[in-house]
């Protein structure tokens, strides 16, 4: 979205811009200040109901309000989501920044879902990030709805807009480390199937023996349970 949506797009009038936004924020047990609704209901961006929503989605996870006019300020005094996005996700980089010396998380992650745009399952995700559970859960908690959307049972990059700045902000390497990463993820998943196939099928023959010699009929053969494989790694 560019700032002349501004103009193109019809706004939310400002009252109605400052109760969307205090609701957003009492489902999170939390409110603003008169001066702070203000600010929402005379900022013509927050008249745009998605960046609205993401400001608001934003406000209900800082813990820290002491500084929360200053912050809110920020965000509206952006004049479209392309940026408003940006500014979230360079907020998740610092916030689950790794030891120094090692690659960015957020990159990683985002990197994942660039090389596979049709979307990953959460568990293909976490492996080829290398990303903690624990860490993962509280990261997709902050880029949920925002950044990050199920489809099915895929997560993959909310829309077009968001695509933007995750290019943005991946650079050539991280998005090498991707392909690297989800190709070794995927070797590794297609070993542990091999594995598990041949040992169903020894177990097979060997059913199938006992079977022949009482005359009883052979056992159904085993089968593969792998996923679909048509979410293979872009290049």
């Amino acid at each position: 979205m560019c700032s002349s949506d501004l103009k193109n797009k019809a706004l939310l009038p400002p009252l109605q811009r400052a109760l969307v936004c205090a609701r957003r924020l009492a489902r999170a047990s939390k409110s603003l200040s008169a001066t702070q609704l203000d600010i929402v209901a005379r900022s013509k961006s927050m008249g745009l109901p998605l960046f609205n929503r993401i400001v608001s989605d934003e406000l209900t996870l800082l813990g820290d309000f002491e500084g929360l006019t200053a912050k809110l300020t920020r965000y509206v005094s952006l004049s479209d989501t392309t940026a408003l996005r940006r500014v979230v996700l360079e907020r998740v980089a610092v916030e689950f920044a790794r030891p120094p010396g090692r690659d960015s998380l957020l990159a990683d992650v985002l990197a994942c879902l660039l090389v596979v745009p049709n979307g990953l399952h959460e568990s293909e995700l976490i492996a080829a990030s290398s990303c903690p559970p624990v860490t993962w859960s509280l990261l997709r908690t902050s880029l949920a709805g925002t950044v990050l959307i199920f489809r099915g049972e895929l997560l993959t990059l909310a829309d077009a807009d968001v695509v933007t700045v995750a290019r943005q902000l991946c650079d050539a390497a991280s998005l090498e480390r991707a392909r690297t990463a989800l190709d070794q993820h995927y070797a590794d998943s297609a070993e542990r199937e091999f594995e598990r196939l041949r040992s169903e099928l020894a177990q097979w023959r060997e059913r199938s023996a006992h079977a022949y010699v009482r005359g009883a009929r052979a056992p159904p053969l085993p089968h593969s349970t792998t996923r679909s494989e048509e979410r293979r790694v872009g290049k």
